[in-house]
């Protein structure tokens, strides 16, 4: 019996685990010799046992998909951000972040010009506190401004007495401004970083040299709803509100056979995007991942480029005494079937547990997870405790 191409998609699900079962298997035309249509039974058969094997021993029900990963595909299917039964949710989560003690900053790139005056109608709508300099972009070599001057902004940013600073883009050149930062003296009061992907260098830098507090979460860019879809802020607003003290996400899927054995996972975060972990190696914010469940994130990197960076890591000796790592969204940069062959041929490689999840990077949900917070992950999820 044939094996047609659209029987054999349907083991093409978006379950992470399944994904990686069955990525690269060759799909081959209606007429194929004996030998040919055997090769493809015994391996539709092999992908079929580890399919039940690690899906079917955990739990008598079957695992749930999560909608937002297609296999194969660089889109989503979850509500758009902009949809009208979302409107009054906009509102109401601009109007929150307005009440906010909180500035904006540009760290690295500028805002896109096209969205420069969607921006502007937030701060002058929602009293969203966001300077002038913060929305200017000269591209100045891909960033918004020179070293100097996004250095300095950031200075009084800092000493313009508000709890919160949060970063408007991300983008390229965060990293840049940290020699600026290190000649200055460790400041007297602790501020909250908000920010993620270019943000991650700032993050490791404020959390290990001042002891502040950081957040991986979307940056206020991505409250243009003409654009984009990965701004979920709810429960990051209830982080800063003081409304809850823990939070959990999921699904959270095991890669290797030492997440599938171990369970459960306690441990402190750090990560964040993997291109600015690796950058970070023999830095003064060189990331520190003893004892910690390293998350792992990233955008327009291929597969083979992720593994490469992460075998970096691991040959650097950065993963020997951490907790597990936690992969999250890699986006525009391969399909989602090619990531799930790479990083499982990584997750094989090391001895700690590997975990993954489509709820945090550039994606549609992109839940906030705190730098040095006590995390558990178990039972498909992952429990984030906060320290108000």
């Amino acid at each position: 019996m044939f094996f047609s191409r659209n029987r054999l998609r349907r083991i093409h699900c978006s379950d992470p685990r399944v994904q990686v079962a069955y990525c690269g298997s060759a799909l081959r035309p209606k007429r194929l010799c004996s030998s040919l249509l055997l090769q493809e039974k015994l391996r539709y058969a092999v992908s079929l046992i580890f399919v039940f094997f690690c899906c079917g021993c955990q739990s008598e029900k079957p695992l749930p998909t999560p909608s937002t990963m297609i296999t194969g595909q660089e889109k989503f299917v979850a509500t758009p951000w902009h949809s009208n039964t979302e409107n009054d949710k906009m509102h109401s989560i601009y109007s929150r972040i307005g009440k906010l003690d909180m500035i904006g900053f540009t760290p690295g790139s500028g805002v896109y010009s096209h969205l420069k005056a969607e921006m502007e109608a937030m701060v002058c709508n929602y009293g969203i506190n966001i300077p002038p300099v913060a929305l200017k972009n000269k591209n100045f070599y891909r960033c918004a401004d020179t070293e100097e001057n996004r250095g300095e902004s950031l200075r009084k940013a800092m000493e313009s007495g508000h709890k919160i600073l949060w970063a408007v883009r991300g983008g390229y050149g965060s990293g840049f401004i940290i020699e600026l930062l290190n000649k200055l003296p460790v400041p007297r009061e602790k501020k909250i970083l908000i920010g993620f992907s270019d943000v991650t260098s700032l993050h490791l830098f404020v959390t290990q040299r001042w002891g502040w507090k950081a957040i991986h979460a979307p940056v206020l860019m991505h409250l243009c709803r003409s654009e984009f879809t990965n701004g979920r802020f709810d429960t990051l607003l209830d982080i800063l509100e003081g409304k809850i003290n823990k939070y959990s996400f999921g699904p959270v899927y095991p890669v290797n056979h030492a997440a599938l054995r171990i369970g459960t996972v306690k441990g402190k975060l750090t990560g964040g995007n993997l291109t600015s972990l690796e950058c970070s190696i023999g830095t003064s914010w060189e990331f520190q991942a003893d004892n910690k469940i390293v998350f792992v994130e990233d955008i327009f990197v291929s597969p083979w480029q992720a593994y490469r960076s992460m075998h970096h890591l691991k040959e650097a000796g950065k993963f020997l005494k951490a907790k597990a790592i936690l992969f999250g969204r890699f986006s525009k940069g391969g399909s989602q079937v090619e990531f799930a062959h790479y990083l499982k041929k990584f997750a094989d490689s090391v001895g700690i547990p590997v975990f993954i999840t489509n709820e945090f990077g550039h994606g549609n949900s992109n839940k906030p997870i705190i730098y040095g917070a006590e995390a558990t992950i178990c039972g498909k999820k992952i429990e984030i405790k906060v320290n108000n």
